[in-house]
């Protein structure tokens, strides 16, 4: 009786886990490896077209900041005239 109850619930259920796990898995890389590619294909075309991008890496919190903290020191005192 038990052994039935394991070929009919125990090993359906493992395969489901397993399975689903490896399938996640490959869904995942393949998410992640598209999109990886789709930016280089992005940024090659809008070169062509002479639209200049910035690399991730120049572009921060701080130096973002820093800029708007211009503009409002440009800005403020114009409005409390």
């Amino acid at each position: 009786m038990s052994r039935s109850r394991i070929w009919q619930y125990g090993i359906p259920f493992m395969i489901f886990v397993l399975g689903g796990s490896l399938g996640l898995r490959e869904f995942t890389e393949l998410r992640y490896r598209y999109k990886r590619t789709h930016e280089h294909k992005v940024r090659d075309e809008l070169e062509k077209k002479g639209i200049q991008m910035k690399q991730p890496e120049e572009i921060t919190l701080e130096k973002e900041y820093e800029k708007l903290e211009k503009v409002c020191r440009l800005v403020l005192p114009i409005l409390n005239w």
